[in-house]
């Protein structure tokens, strides 16, 4: 099946606004998060039970992990000025709540993948979004620790909109091109993290209207406004995907330059396609890599996506915390300087970055260049005390260059390394390479790599704020610096098949 420009247009339009709407509704409480936590250990603390909960095994293993890295020199059972926990408790509870998102994640996106390669595209969108919907609808009504982590754990087995998004932009786009449609992902991404925590936080100070009544729920959570907006945002966009969307996975795109094709045999997946001898060079397509090393250049990409996202949300998690820490600043100014990350990294996603990658090679000269400029951030974030004791005045200016080299490399590195190994895999699932070798199908081999990156997400955070608080953000950061350098400079990576 064909499709032409027009509707090639319509098709990413509708995933980048429907995408942008799944990720405002999954930044929405983000903001939320700490507070929430403390206010379901303050339910507990003030319970009359003594029954084994949830909350209190978590919060055991949470001191049994304290006790394994000596946090922060206290002794384990410290209690806090108030009488409770110590602030590694509050802490390090809310790291491995936040978590078990990216942990359900590494588990279901190669199941979630392979589905959509099997059932298509949008049936999978779909269900996955009545998961998402089921989740909100579970933190509305959640009054205790365990249902609101049940909610976490809901949404992060069925969260699949950027990983499918990012398999239907591969479906309908040609290998020269597809990078330049999955800056659309990233773009989302940039823009939902600019304004998401912004949307929950609004909300969040507000007490739902009296003209919103929900009869029969019983009592709601404390935050009952930022998660009612939440449901409302998954249910729209389920309603546009399921009107609007099509389904992609079956469909054999032409090169838009190309017209008509005619009847011809058919032919491996890893051969070239016949070009006349009189073709210009700059219009002959390369042969591509035979599937073994396809599959071996999917891996390598995978545990760079591990590694990068391991040290990088390691760094961004605990920016906020410097800034708190070292220059006093208040939820406003971290949200000033979240919000100016986020505006940039949009505006490199839409300018630059759209322009790179439309150059041979662009992808992987991205990908050093955003590591690179990670590896300038942290460092600058290393000698703030430095900085700050030599040139007080200069801090907050160097937190802010620390914070636009980070909107640099979130603009360019996960999206690249997701348009690499989207050319890794087979452009038509119906291939006989693709029965041959069903690791290369689309969704299979995305949902893989995808899940890799979130392991890092889940792992990174707890490590990086473990270094922070056991012994210094200087040490962290130098830590991070110098696991970044042989990353950018010395881990190769595979060139896109369209440039070979």
């Amino acid at each position: 099946m064909g499709i032409d420009d027009k509707t090639r247009k319509r098709i990413l339009s509708i995933v980048f606004w429907t995408l942008l709407l799944d990720l405002l509704a999954f930044t929405a409480i983000l903001p939320l998060f700490p507070r929430l936590v403390s206010h379901y250990l303050s339910r507990e603390a003030h319970s009359p039970s003594s029954d084994p909960t949830l909350l209190r095994r978590s919060l055991a293993l949470v001191r049994r992990y304290r006790a394994l890295v000596r946090a922060g020199g206290e002794d384990v059972d410290t209690p806090s000025k108030d009488g409770m926990l110590s602030r590694w408790d509050a802490t390090l509870l809310g790291g491995f709540t936040s978590s078990v998102f990216s942990l359900c994640q590494f588990v279901a996106s190669p199941w979630i993948g392979a589905l959509s390669d099997r059932y298509g595209r949008k049936p999978l969108l779909l269900l996955s979004l009545l998961g998402n919907i089921l989740s909100a609808f579970l933190w509305l009504l959640s009054t205790s620790y365990a249902s609101f982590f049940a909610s976490r754990l809901v949404g992060g087995i069925s969260e699949a909109n950027a990983q499918v998004s990012v398999a239907i932009i591969s479906d309908v786009t040609t290998p020269q091109e597809r990078s330049r449609g999955l800056m659309l992902v990233g773009l989302a991404f940039s823009v939902a993290f600019t304004l998401g925590p912004s949307l929950g936080a609004f909300f969040a100070a507000r007490p739902l209207p009296p003209q919103i009544t929900i009869a029969g729920l019983g009592n709601l959570n404390i935050y009952a406004f930022p998660a009612l907006i939440t449901l409302a945002l998954l249910l729209v966009e389920f309603g546009l995907l399921a009107a609007l969307l099509p389904e992609t996975r079956p469909a054999r795109f032409a090169s838009p330059t190309a017209s008509t094709p005619t009847a011809a045999p058919e032919k491996p997946a890893s051969s070239a396609p016949s070009v006349p001898a009189s073709a210009p060079a700059s219009s002959q397509v390369p042969a591509r890599p035979p599937p073994a090393e396809r599959l071996a250049n999917l891996r390598r990409l995978s545990l760079y996506h591990f590694a990068f996202l391991l040290l990088f949300s390691g760094a961004e998690t605990t920016l906020t915390f410097l800034a708190y820490d070292s220059l006093g600043y208040s939820n406003a100014q971290n949200g000033r300087l979240l919000g100016f990350i986020g505006v940039l990294s949009a505006v490199i996603q839409g300018g630059f970055v759209r322009r790179a990658k439309g150059r041979e090679g662009g992808e992987v000269r991205l990908v050093r260049w955003g590591v690179w400029t990670a590896y300038v951030a942290v460092s600058i974030l290393a000698s703030l005390p430095v900085i700050l004791q030599y040139a007080p005045g200069a801090g907050g200016l160097a937190l802010y260059a620390a914070g636009a080299l980070f909107a640099y490399t979130s603009a360019t590195v996960v999206s690249s390394l997701n348009g690499l190994a989207s050319l890794q895999t087979d452009d038509d699932d119906s291939t006989s390479t693709a029965s041959s070798h069903p690791g290369l199908a689309k969704g299979l081999a995305l949902g893989r790599h995808r899940s890799w990156g979130q392991l890092g997400r889940a792992i990174g955070p707890i490590l990086t704020a473990t270094l922070y608080w056991l012994y210094s953000p200087t040490v962290a950061y130098v830590s991070l610096a110098l696991a970044l350098y042989p990353l950018g400079c010395f881990v190769s990576l595979p060139s896109s098949p369209r440039s070979i």
